[in-house]
């Protein structure tokens, strides 16, 4: 089906240079045809640029990771970064939103919300005070196709920690 679709096309708009690429590698598609639009934050909310800029950050290390999938999103790398890093005696505290870590992974200063609905008002303010309060994003995928939670943690002025894999090299420069 997705073969017919790219032959049937005038015009094919892919998130990332990576997925394109699959497109005129494995699909066959003309590469005159193939162009690459990387998506925006997926958000409501839009922060004054001073606000973001401006935000003073505590002395904690507040990591925020932010995926559904747990295993694909590289959920123990990022549980295993909070214990290390408390290990080099760095006050880090890891929020973990969209997903619940497995039972036996459990840390003090591990927080964990495993659900927040953007059309929820409530949840969405909370889900926007997690961004503003995070250091560091967090979200060392193993595969991505796209990274539209990249553009939201920059929308927030929040820097990314990732992996150069799929389409993220194309949101996280």
């Amino acid at each position: 089906i997705e073969q017919r679709a790219i032959s049937r096309a005038d015009l094919l708009i892919y998130a990332s240079h990576w997925a394109a690429s699959s497109a005129i590698n494995n699909f066959a598609a003309s590469p005159e045809k193939v162009a690459v639009l990387s998506f925006g934050a997926n958000f409501p909310v839009v922060l004054p640029r001073d606000e973001v800029l401006n935000h003073r950050r505590g002395p904690q290390c507040r990591l925020l990771f932010v995926g559904v999938e747990w295993v694909r999103k590289g959920g123990v790398i990022a549980f295993d970064t909070l214990v290390k890093l408390r290990e080099l005696g760095i006050d880090a505290h890891l929020t973990i939103c969209g997903c619940t870590p497995p039972a036996d992974l459990t840390h003090e200063k591990l927080t964990v919300f495993p659900f927040l609905d953007k059309n929820d008002a409530a949840q969405l303010d909370q889900l926007v005070r997690l961004y503003q309060e995070a250091d560091f994003f967090l979200l060392p995928s193993r595969a991505e196709c796209a990274g539209v939670v990249f553009c939201e943690a920059s929308s927030f002025g929040v820097p990314s920690f990732t992996t150069d894999t799929g389409g993220i090299a194309d949101y996280v420069e």
